[in-house]
């Protein structure tokens, strides 16, 4: 495959903010470098990144990310809100949401399955990962100057092409369905909803973002395990709170908020 993928893309697109810019690569480092740079240049709120493949895919806190050509959606969108800095990170929220509900929508008409987000930002098909979000940002004072937000997902990824090491532990919307997808198609959706939500957090804040991502989530009422900034916390999930805290309910009843770090079930 190559970028023939994406040669239409734009002109289908139905956003008014999210692709304006479009920018398709056969082949980059990673989108969220990509786009981190053009940032930097002054490239416009709402530019999309997207790519055939990369060649150093990243997850959260330095992962690796398996990008292969031709089979999965690997992009970045570049971001300028007015909002503080503290408030970042309720955007890789309303992006999970964003992306989980827009999994749930094409595996709808193919097969009967749960869709969850894991906190922070991962998705899961019957508790395996099939896409992950990394949010990156460059703050001015004490505000967002820009925030890249990148997302990998697994589409049409084959078990059999699968690293021997992920195999029980991830997942593609192809598997679970036995449905090929048009990259270029899933773009779509996925950006559409992504600005849906991008302009419902700027109007009417967090809220709505706080309880969708409560409802989608895969983690409420499971014992967790959570990093904190005193080692590890665990605890019953309650989902996240209105700054988009994880909250952890200890055996004694003590609520504990994680606002970075993974959550691994126990």
């Amino acid at each position: 495959m190559n970028t023939d993928d994406y040669s239409c893309l734009k002109a289908k697109l139905q956003t008014s903010l999210v692709g304006r810019e479009l920018m398709v690569y056969e082949r980059v480092l990673s989108t969220n470098k990509t786009a981190y740079d053009l940032a930097l240049s002054g490239a416009e709120d709402g530019t999309v990144i997207i790519a055939d493949s990369q060649s150093g895919g990243r997850g959260r806190r330095g992962r690796s990310w398996s990008s292969p050509a031709g089979v999965n959606l690997y992009t970045s969108i570049i971001l300028r809100p007015d909002i503080p800095s503290l408030m970042a990170p309720q955007l890789t929220l309303m992006s999970a949401v964003a992306l989980a509900e827009t999994v749930a929508l094409l595996l709808s008409g193919f097969v009967d399955i749960k869709v969850a987000i894991k906190w922070p930002n991962d998705i899961f098909l019957q508790d395996k990962k099939c896409a992950g979000i990394l949010t990156e940002m460059k703050s001015a004072g004490r505000d967002v100057e820009f925030v890249v937000i990148g997302i990998g997902l697994n589409l049409n990824l084959r078990k059999e092409s699968m690293d021997t090491s992920i195999t029980g532990l991830a997942s593609s919307l192809y598997i679970e369905s036995g449905h090929e997808f048009s990259r270029s198609e899933v773009a779509q959706s996925l950006y559409s909803a992504i600005e849906n939500w991008y302009k419902r957090y700027l109007d009417e804040g967090f809220s709505p973002v706080r309880e969708a991502w409560n409802r989608l989530s895969g983690i409420q009422g499971r014992h967790v395990r959570a990093a904190s900034g005193n080692g590890y916390e665990t605890g019953i999930a309650l989902g996240v709170d209105e700054e988009g805290a994880l909250l952890l309910e200890g055996d004694a009843g003590t609520v504990v908020r994680i606002t970075a770090g993974d959550a691994i079930f126990i």
